[in-house]
């Protein structure tokens, strides 16, 4: 999955016709078809968020395009959005209802992101600090390994720290 998304990023998202002979479906369309698919389900995230009074939820949610592809919970998120709790779960909510994001468990909530938008999210992201917040998260979740005297060190919260991040 790397390995395209990388060609594909090479690209500029350019995807060549599945039927090269038809000559109505060419590159920049394709490209140009991605794009405002993923751009028209963006502005409707944004006038469902604008309802609940959460306003920039375009630029907000690009920064989930950083979230880890395996999946994410609330508090990634939160820290990937710099919105509060109840204000992320909020948009979270409006962007599953549009199918941009997929939920992949109820409880504790986790979610995941097609990689192609995760992509194209990644590259309209504001720079704004969302990589550096997701890197802060971990530093902040990140266990010291304990041992008693004579003990080997205690990794449970290693293990700990491995399921939030698989459950965000």
């Amino acid at each position: 999955m790397d390995e395209f998304l990388h060609k594909l990023h090479a690209t500029g998202f350019v995807l060549p016709p599945e039927d090269a002979t038809d000559g109505l479906y060419t590159r920049d369309q394709a490209r140009f078809v991605l794009h405002s698919t993923f751009r028209l389900s963006l502005q409707e995230l944004a006038r469902q968020a604008d309802k609940h009074s959460l306003p920039d939820a375009d630029p907000l949610f690009a920064h989930l395009g950083f979230a880890p592809t395996a999946g994410f919970g609330a508090s990634i998120a939160a820290a990937l959005t710099g919105l509060p709790g109840a204000d992320c779960q909020s948009l979270l909510r409006s962007a599953q209802k549009l199918s941009l994001l997929e939920m992949l468990q109820p409880e504790p909530p986790r979610w995941q992101l097609h990689p192609l938008l995760a992509d194209y999210l990644r590259q309209h992201a504001p720079d704004s600090g969302s990589q550096e917040r997701l890197h802060q998260w971990f530093l902040q979740h990140l266990p010291e390994p304990t041992a008693e005297d004579g003990q080997e060190a205690d990794y449970t919260l290693w293990h700990e720290l491995n399921h939030e991040h698989r459950l965000g």
